[in-house]
């Protein structure tokens, strides 16, 4: 049986816009309780907690780069309840970071995610 994942899909456009506005209490409250993801820079087998884990470095990221945004560039629904989306993080960098950028300067860093959308919050978050 197949599973229609155009239901989904607001749920995950509820949780960007959310990251858009720097809301990481709305991106929790999308994210089911027990939910894991996965965060490149820990290493590719690394799975962890939303809550108590991925989430600090959500409430993180915006001291980082106070004026970040995040633009959601296309959603694939995919099979069962999986949505991918492409977006991309983007904002002046407050500092230099030598071979990457200079102060001030706008960057724009694309991300791949996905995500398993269980009823009306999201299981495994980007």
């Amino acid at each position: 049986m197949k599973t229609n994942t155009a239901k989904f899909l607001p749920i995950a456009e509820k949780f960007f816009a959310a990251y858009d506005a720097h809301d990481v209490d709305g991106m929790l409250a999308l994210c089911a309780d027990g939910a894991i993801g996965r965060y490149a820079p820990y290493g590719r087998e690394s799975v962890v907690p939303i809550r108590g884990g991925i989430d600090l470095i959500w409430r993180a990221f915006p001291n980082a780069v106070p004026n970040f945004r995040v633009k959601v560039i296309e959603t694939i629904l995919a099979e069962g309840n999986t949505v991918v989306i492409q977006a991309e993080m983007s904002g002046p960098i407050p500092a230099e970071v030598p071979a990457i950028a200079k102060k001030g300067q706008d960057v724009h860093i694309p991300h791949l995610l996905h995500s398993a959308v269980r009823r009306e919050r999201q299981n495994y978050a980007p």
